[in-house]
């Protein structure tokens, strides 16, 4: 009670190979980063009894280079709130 598991599955095989993501893996990774913290925030909006607030932390993925993805997210979220899907969402210190 009171947890909820938010998840996103992307089928690597059915990207398209003239698609950017199939080679670039940072994309890749920017691109399900942000299809989750959508998710999360969408789920933390629609909760059962009220929204809810949230603490999102990505795990670090040896070898990859993470410095574009909170730009990113910010910049999608900021789109989505801009759209009224989403309410104001803001990163905790010293993400």
């Amino acid at each position: 009670p009171g947890l909820m598991i938010v998840y996103v599955v992307v089928e690597k095989a059915a990207i398209p190979a003239t698609s950017g993501m199939y080679t670039d893996h940072v994309l890749f990774y920017n691109f399900a980063a942000c299809m989750a913290m959508e998710r999360i925030l969408l789920a933390a909006r629609d909760w059962q009894g009220g929204t809810r607030d949230v603490i999102v932390r990505f795990g670090h993925v040896r070898g990859f280079d993470h410095s574009q993805t909170g730009s990113i997210v910010e910049r999608r979220l900021s789109q989505l709130q801009s759209r009224g899907r989403l309410a104001s969402a803001e990163p905790a210190s010293g993400s």
